[in-house]
C-alpha cells in the first residue's frame, strides 16, 4: 500500500524526533503512520492501543503492508505474543513489564489518554525508558482543573512534560481540500440551552442541568419524529445517546416503526456481532452510549444523530470524526439535536495554530484550548471593561483588539484579544 504524502511527512518527523506528538485528524490513516515508524525504527517497538477493537483493526493494517514480525499481546483477545512490533493494550502488559524490558521504541495511539501526573502510561514510560516515544492523536489535549475552573490543555503543556512538542500536524481542512476527508453537513435542531451548567469540576455539564435540558428540549422525541426522513436518506445511521435507558427506549421505538435497530453500550456482550450487522446493512440504526467513538473505522457510515449534550471538546470531535472517511456516493450528515455544533463549530474547521511558541486549537467560534470551559463560545464572551464594556468579543473593532494586544501587559484579556484576531483571520 502506497502512503499518502502527509503520512510520509509524519513518518519522517517521527524518525527524526525521539520524543513528540504526531497530530493527524480522524480518518487520516494514523495506523499507516505507525506502520511506517515501525519499519524505520531500529530495535523492537511497542505499539499501545486504547482498546482490543482498535488494536485488531490497526494490527490488520500493518499486516496488509507486508510487514513481518508483528504480534499481538492482549488478554481480551487471548493472544500473548511478543514480536519485533508488538501491538498491545496497556492493561494487558502492566503486570509483566519485565517481558518488555528490551523495548527501545514506544508508539502510543490516542495519546491524549496519557496522564502526566500518574496512571499506567506514566509508570510504563518511566520503567521502560524508550529511545523513541511517539504519541499519535487527532485530539492532542487533555482536561486540566484547578480552583479557578477547567480547561483543555495541549499535551505539550502538561507538567511534568511527557511529550516535548508537536512534531507534525496536519489540519482537517487540508485533507478535505485534497479529497482525503469529507465535510459533514450539520443539521441543527432548535433548542434552549440556558439551563445547562458545568459540574463542580468544570469538566462537563452537571447531571442535574442535563436532565433539565433533556426535559425542556425533548431531543430524543424530536429525533424519533424525523427518523422516517433520516431512514429514507441514509443507509447507516449511528445514534449517540446519553444513557442505557434511552438507548433501549429508542431501539424499541425504532423497531415499532418498522426499522432495523440495535443498541450497544460498554457492558454489551454482543458488541462485535451487532457492529458487524450494522456494517453489513442488516441493521440500519445503531444506537450507542459511548462505545463507537474513538477509533471506530467504518467508511460507509453516512449519518449520525447526536442526542447527547456535552461540554467535552474531545468527545465532540471524536463523535463527529466517525463520518468523515470518503466512500462512493457518500454525503455525510450529522443531525445535532442538542446544540453541540453551535458550541464548538464543525470539526473540519478546527485548526491547530502556533501563536508565538505554543500551539492552540481554534475554530471559527474562537480558541478552544487553554481557556476556562464555559457554556458559550469564546467569541460570545462579554467584555467587562474599557470603552467596549458590555459588547461581545466578536463585536469589538479590530483596531481596538490590535491596540490592546500591542499595549496591554500580559494578562488573560490580552491573550483573549490575541486569540480573537487569530479567529478572524482563520482560513478554512
Amino acid at each position: 500500500m502506497k502512503n499518502r504524502h502527509y503520512q510520509n511527512e509524519a513518518i519522517s518527523s517521527g524518525l527524526n524526533n525521539k520524543n513528540g506528538i504526531i497530530v493527524a485528524p480522524t480518518g487520516s490513516g494514523k495506523s499507516h503512520i505507525a506502520a511506517g515508524l515501525v519499519n524505520g525504527f531500529d530495535g523492537d517497538t511497542l505499539i499501545l492501543q486504547p482498546s482490543a477493537e482498535i488494536l485488531e483493526s490497526n494490527f490488520s493494517k500493518i499486516i496488509a503492508t507486508g510487514y513481518e514480525g508483528a504480534e499481538i499481546y492482549s488478554a481480551s483477545l487471548n493472544k500473548k505474543n511478543i514480536g519485533k512490533a508488538t501491538y498491545a493494550t496497556i492493561g494487558s502488559i502492566m503486570k509483566c513489564l519485565d517481558l518488555f524490558s528490551h523495548i527501545k521504541n514506544i508508539i502510543i495511539d490516542e495519546c491524549h489518554l496519557v496522564n502526566a501526573k500518574g496512571g499506567m502510561y506514566e509508570k510504563l514510560i518511566k520503567e521502560l525508558n524508550p529511545t523513541y516515544l511517539i504519541g499519535m492523536t487527532a485530539t492532542p489535549y487533555r482536561l486540566g482543573s484547578n480552583s479557578w475552573g477547567s480547561a483543555m490543555k495541549l499535551l505539550t503543556r502538561t507538567r511534568p512534560k511527557i511529550f516535548k512538542d508537536v512534531i507534525y500536524n496536519i489540519n482537517p481542512c487540508d485533507l478535505e481540500k485534497e479529497g482525503y476527508l469529507l465535510r459533514p453537513e450539520y443539521i441543527e435542531c432548535e433548542i434552549d440551552s440556558t439551563m445547562l451548567g458545568l459540574n463542580s469540576t468544570g469538566a462537563e455539564f452537571s447531571d442535574r442541568s442535563i436532565s433539565k435540558f433533556m426535559e425542556r428540549n425533548d431531543p430524543v422525541d424530536k429525533f424519533l419524529e424525523i427518523a422516517c426522513d433520516i431512514a429514507k436518506k441514509h443507509n447507516h445511521v449511528l445514534v449517540f445517546m446519553r444513557s442505557v435507558e434511552e438507548n433501549k427506549r429508542v431501539v424499541n421505538e425504532l423497531q415499532a416503526m418498522g426499522y432495523t435497530a440495535a443498541e450497544i453500550n460498554a457492558k454489551s456482550k454482543n458488541r462485535k456481532s451487532a457492529r458487524l450487522a450494522f456494517e453489513s446493512g442488516e441493521i440500519q440504526f445503531m444506537v450507542n452510549v459511548g462505545t463507537l467513538t474513538t477509533g471506530y473505522d467504518f467508511p460507509a457510515l453516512d449519518c449520525e444523530v447526536d442526542c447527547s449534550p456535552t461540554a467535552s471538546l474531545a468527545l465532540y470531535y471524536q463523535k463527529g470524526g466517525r463520518v468523515v472517511r470518503p466512500y462512493p456516493n457518500k454525503k455525510p450528515t450529522i443531525y445535532d439535536m442538542v446544540g453541540n455544533h453551535k458550541r464548538f463549530g464543525n470539526p473540519m474547521d478546527f485548526k491547530l495554530i502556533k501563536d508565538g511558541n505554543l500551539f492552540d486549537l481554534f475554530s471559527p467560534n474562537g480558541k478552544l484550548t487553554t481557556r476556562f470551559m464555559t457554556i458559550e463560545p469564546e467569541c460570545e464572551t462579554v467584555i467587562e471593561f474599557g470603552k467596549h464594556q458590555g459588547a461581545k468579543l466578536r463585536e469589538v473593532p479590530k483596531h481596538y483588539l490590535e491596540w490592546c494586544k500591542e499595549n496591554m501587559k500580559t494578562s488573560d484579556s490580552k491573550k483573549m484579544f490575541s486569540s480573537e484576531l487569530i479567529r478572524r483571520d482563520l482560513k478554512v
